[in-house]
């Protein structure tokens, strides 16, 4: 590496360790930055908790019946019930995880995954450059996991509800 690449990429990682947790992180933190997917959660929500009632209330009607002839078919539907609560609880999950994710990513794997890619520029050894590369890898990978989901579910509910129409 030559030594004005070098410098530069000094320059790089002191800022991005900087930068990380005092502007990144605060907007990272914000409920506000992610009003569409929690939105898109909240939309989901609804929905699941409206088809975990449809299920429940089937598999409570189906039960009525006299004799034992649809007794199989009601436990199938009390278990789509239980299936859907916790699919709910998932969704729950991914909007409370939203933000303590990015202030993780922001506060703590980034700037120690470019600390430590930062102290191999000066001492270099293999592993602290591979380390400092999976510390940003998986930084970036929590931060992005929930918001890349909700993209992609809007993107197969943009097609499905293009399809219907």
């Amino acid at each position: 590496m030559t030594r004005y690449l070098k410098i530069a990429f000094v320059f790089i990682l002191t800022l991005t360790i900087i930068l990380s947790p005092t502007v990144i992180g605060k907007k990272l933190t914000d409920p506000a930055t992610y009003s569409h997917t929690i939105e898109v959660l909240d939309k989901n929500r609804t929905t699941v908790l409206g088809l975990s009632a449809a299920s429940a209330a089937a598999s409570a009607a189906v039960s009525t019946l006299p004799d034992d002839y649809c007794s199989s078919i009601s436990e199938q539907l009390s278990e789509i019930t239980s299936w859907f609560m916790m699919i709910l609880g998932f969704i729950y999950l991914e909007k409370y995880l939203l933000t303590i994710l990015g202030a993780a990513a922001c506060y703590i794997l980034l700037p120690v995954g470019f600390a430590a890619l930062l102290i191999n520029c000066f001492f270099p050894k293999g592993t602290l450059k591979s380390i400092g590369t999976k510390l940003v890898a998986f930084g970036m990978v929590v931060f992005l996991a929930i918001p890349s989901s909700v993209w992609i579910s809007d993107q197969i509910n943009a097609v499905y509800n293009e399809s219907i129409t």
